[in-house]
């Protein structure tokens, strides 16, 4: 074992971030995350990318330094964000330009897309049931048309509406005499049953 003190500074803060970016690369993959399950015991490892990662968070991040779960909480976030500015954007024949989340056919729903790639707040959705069907699609605010009736004209690919359900006719409630009381009808008190 080198002891720190005969160590060159650089040497020193190198370790240093090592050190932070292995616990951190363990509590990720404490939560499940980084390793793919299909790996040998053993001969498990992180990517490159990842490690590069970690060690930029840590060297840049105050929070990061703290502790592993910190540096797992960054990272993850970060990854969150990357996911959504990677999803494709939808536009309405209208011109406006949204974020579904989802795959056609399936249930999906739509957020206006904000200028840095993110999704912003969600404007409607379009719900399948498991026969595939449409149960429910709501209207683009810039046209009035139905998501599910555009989606199905731009991608040429037929969707089927459910049928609406039928409300079951409820029996009609039943009326029974009030209670009397030494045999005359008392209609001031409510029947309780």
């Amino acid at each position: 074992m080198i002891r720190g003190r005969y160590l060159p500074m650089p040497a020193v803060a190198l370790i240093d971030i090592l050190s932070r970016v292995a616990d951190g690369a363990g509590d990720l993959a404490a939560q499940g995350y980084l390793y793919d399950p299909d790996d040998l015991p053993g001969w498990r490892s992180i990517s490159v990318e990842v490690a590069a990662e970690l060690a930029t968070l840590v060297a840049e991040c105050w929070e990061c330094r703290r502790g592993p779960s910190g540096l797992a909480r960054h990272w993850l976030n970060r990854q969150e964000v990357k996911y959504y500015r990677a999803l494709p954007t939808w536009t309405c024949p209208c011109g406006k330009v949204y974020k579904p989340i989802g795959e056609p056919g399936s249930d999906q729903e739509f957020y206006e897309a904000a200028d840095d790639g993110l999704p912003g707040g969600q404007v409607g959705v379009i719900r399948v049931n498991s026969k595939g069907k449409v149960t429910r699609s709501d209207k683009c605010p810039g046209c009035g048309q139905p998501f599910a009736a555009t989606i199905a004209l731009q991608l040429a690919v037929p969707m089927q509406y459910a049928a609406p359900s039928k409300a079951r006719a409820r029996p009609a409630a039943r009326k029974t005499p009030a209670k009397t009381t030494a045999g005359a009808a008392d209609d001031s008190q409510p029947t309780l049953f």
